[in-house]
């Protein structure tokens, strides 16, 4: 019995080096799958953490520079409409139309203002879309302040605002659509991440320089 078990051992047995070959491809490839789970389970949070780690830098200081130094960390004029925050590095393009734009950038909602000296100029914006989420969506809104500055480049003319307040809505309050008589930005993405239980509303008034 025992010679036959052995002679089994000896047919079906990979050759020594053959079998720690075969063992070091096996825990090459598990480390590797696990690596990749892992980048992938972090990519979406990964601006968060990059805001975290720069918050007390540059970027996350320009609410508190004086304006005159605000040009330069502001983008030069562009003759696209386009929506910045430098406090949250979004630099975005504001498109007319209906929601299939929000598959390009940022939206102005129709029968919203188009003149931003005059009434409630509301923006909206994708959260998250499977890209580098940070610059071309309202992925990291919810950490824009009470003083910030939103800049918009509106038909050939430069407008700059200052955050007023931010605050999170249920998805049926239409009260952050109406219009104003003074002049007003007004920003709306879904909330919390990546759900759409609620809404982000960001408000912003213009800054007189």
């Amino acid at each position: 019995m025992t010679s036959e078990h052995t002679a089994l051992e000896h047919i079906f047995a990979l050759p020594k080096p053959q079998q720690a070959k075969t063992q070091r491809l096996l825990f090459v490839l598990s480390a590797t799958g696990l690596l990749v789970g892992v980048v992938l389970a972090l990519y979406p949070f990964w601006p968060r953490l990059q805001y975290a780690v720069s918050r007390s830098g540059v970027i996350a200081a320009t609410s508190f520079l004086p304006e005159k130094e605000y040009a330069s960390v502001t983008p030069v004029r562009s003759i696209e409409d386009r929506l910045f925050i430098p406090a949250i590095g979004v630099n975005i393009p504001v498109f007319d139309g209906n929601e299939t734009v929000l598959s390009k950038g940022a939206w102005r909602l129709p029968d919203t203002s188009s003149d931003p000296t005059a009434g409630n100029m509301i923006i909206s914006a994708h959260r998250y879309k499977f890209l580098p989420p940070a610059s071309e969506t309202f992925y990291l809104l919810d950490k824009v302040t009470k003083g910030d500055m939103i800049v918009l480049h509106w038909r050939g003319k430069e407008y700059r605002y200052r955050v007023s307040e931010s605050r999170v809505v249920q998805p049926d309050d239409l009260s952050v659509l109406a219009q104003t008589q003074q002049p007003q930005l007004t920003l709306i993405t879904c909330a919390p991440l990546f759900s759409t239980s609620h809404r982000l509303v960001v408000t912003a008034e213009p800054l007189e320089l």
